[in-house]
Parts: C-alpha cells; structure tokens; sequence
C-alpha cells in the first residue's frame, strides 16, 4: 500500500471515527505514516487538500444552481 492510499484509508477512518480515542489512535498512525515517508506524506496530503477544494466547489456550484432553479421555477 502506498503512502498516499494509507493516507487516504486513515482520513476516512477518522471522518468515521466515534470517539476521541480512536481519533487519538489514528493520529498516531498518521504520524508515524508521516515520520516514515515525509515526501510521501506531503504529496497525499497536498493531494487529499486540493480535491477537497475540488469537491467543495462542486458542491458550492451545486448549491448555486438549485437555489436558481427554486427561483426560476
């Protein structure tokens, strides 16, 4: 598994995660995923950054055209 998948299978499991201690431990791991592969981890990261952007954009542009087919209707 790359750097960049463990990143992202960790991301999703700390958006899941119930309680503060599984946070705590995913932290750990994201960390030591850090120390391990620094380059690595910088490029999931910046990559994980820039299609969140993408995503919230979508999203935004979504939001805008159902507000503008409630008005125009």
């Amino acid at each position: 598994m790359t750097t960049g998948e463990k990143f992202e299978e960790l991301k999703k499991k700390d958006i899941a995660a119930k309680s503060d201690r599984e946070r705590m431990v995913i932290d750990k791991e994201l960390e030591q995923l850090a120390n391990n592969d620094p380059e690595g981890f910088e490029a999931a990261f910046i990559a994980s950054a820039k299609q969140t952007l993408v995503d919230a954009k979508r999203l935004r542009i979504k939001e805008q055209m159902r507000e503008i087919t409630q008005f125009v209707s």
